[in-house]
Order: C-alpha cells, then structure tokens, then sequence
C-alpha cells in the first residue's frame, strides 16, 4: 500500500514557497500548472499546493479555469512573471 505524504507546514509557509518557487520558474504565460510535479519538487502534499495555488487565483496572481483537459491553474498572460 502506497504510503500517503503528510505535510507539517503552515499554511502560509506552504504559500511563500510556491510564490516564491513560481518566481524563479520558467512556466510562461498561457500554460497550466502541473501542481502534483510542484508539489513533489517541494516535498509538499498535493494539497497544499492546491490550495496555495488557490489562494494566489484569489489574489489574481494566477488564473483557474477549465480547459478541455479539465480544470487548472495557469499563468495569467500579462506580459509581467507571476508572483
């Protein structure tokens, strides 16, 4: 039986890492998110990241929407990085 990841962080320690990881990455406007890769690059739960990635939607630092291939997240297509 697969072994499930807990994570012990706060939730606001959980947001500054992916802010600050979605600052030094190369993801360019327009493209999805693959927030189960980020979370395993951060050793942090796919549901952290979820909903870190939720809380920077609601400050419009990203965009969600539902693509063909289902619902995600995505750079917004500003010209400026998102952070």
């Amino acid at each position: 039986m697969p072994r499930t990841q807990t994570s012990k962080a706060a939730p606001s320690d959980v947001f500054d890492t992916v802010r600050d990881y979605l600052k030094r990455a190369d993801y360019r406007p327009g493209q999805a998110l693959p927030a189960g890769l980020i979370a395993h690059r951060l050793a942090l739960t796919p549901k952290d990241v979820d909903l870190a990635l939720t809380q920077l939607a609601s400050s419009r630092h990203l965009i969600h929407k539902t693509s063909p291939y289902g619902p995600a997240f995505y750079i917004p297509d500003t010209g400026q990085p998102a952070h």
